[in-house]
C-alpha cells in the first residue's frame, strides 16, 4: 500500500472532554485554556503553573511523599519537601545520579556542555540549590539510575495518589507499605 500524501483537514468540532474520575486532577505544561506568570522570566505563559500544582500537593500530603524525578532544580519544591520531612512525614527523593550532586558544588570546567549550560543558568537565576536544601534537611536521596546511568521516570506518589510528571509513557513502581 502506498502512503497518503494528501493534506488532512479537520472538520467539525472535537469531542467534548470526558469527565475525570473523582480525585483525579490534570495539569499541563502547554494548555491553551490557562496561563501563569513564569517564575524565571516574569512573562505570562500558556499552560498550568506546574510548580504551584506540585507545591499544593506536597502541602496536602498526610503521611508520605515519594519523589522520582530525573532532576530537581526548584528550590521552593525542595523547601516544601524539607518542611514536610521536618514535620515527620516520610519523604524520599529519587534522582538520576547525574543530577544528585548539588549544582553549587560542581566545577563548570569539569562538566559536559549541556551540564555547564544548566549550571550557568541555575547560577544566573540566583535560586538556592534544591539538592543542598534536601541534604541539609536530611531528606533521603536515592540514586534512581544505579546500573543504567539513566532514570527518566517522573512521579510523586502522595498519600497513595500519584502526581505523574510525564512526557513519555510512565509506569509507577510498586509502593510497598
Amino acid at each position: 500500500m502506498a502512503g497518503c500524501s494528501a493534506e488532512a483537514q479537520l472538520q467539525g468540532q472535537p469531542a467534548p472532554p470526558r469527565p475525570l474520575p473523582e480525585g483525579i486532577e490534570l495539569a499541563f505544561n502547554h494548555n491553551d485554556t490557562s496561563r501563569y506568570r513564569s517564575p524565571i522570566s516574569g512573562q505570562w505563559r500558556q499552560g498550568d503553573d506546574l510548580e504551584a500544582f506540585v507545591l499544593a500537593s506536597i502541602r496536602s500530603a498526610k503521611r508520605e511523599i515519594l519523589v522520582a524525578v530525573q532532576e530537581l532544580s526548584l528550590p521552593k519544591v525542595a523547601e516544601a519537601l524539607a518542611a514536610r520531612y521536618r514535620e515527620g512525614l516520610t519523604v524520599k527523593v529519587v534522582l538520576e545520579n547525574t543530577y544528585s550532586t548539588p549544582w553549587s558544588e560542581e566545577h563548570p570546567a569539569d562538566l559536559a556542555v549541556h551540564q555547564r549550560t544548566r549550571h550557568e543558568l541555575l547560577k544566573a537565576l540566583g535560586w538556592g540549590d534544591a539538592v543542598v536544601i534536601l541534604q541539609r534537611a536530611g531528606v533521603p536521596l536515592i540514586d534512581g539510575s544505579a546500573g543504567s546511568g539513566l532514570m527518566h521516570s517522573k512521579g510523586l506518589p502522595i498519600a497513595a495518589e500519584w502526581i505523574c510528571l510525564c512526557h513519555s509513557t510512565f509506569t509507577p513502581p510498586q509502593v510497598v507499605g
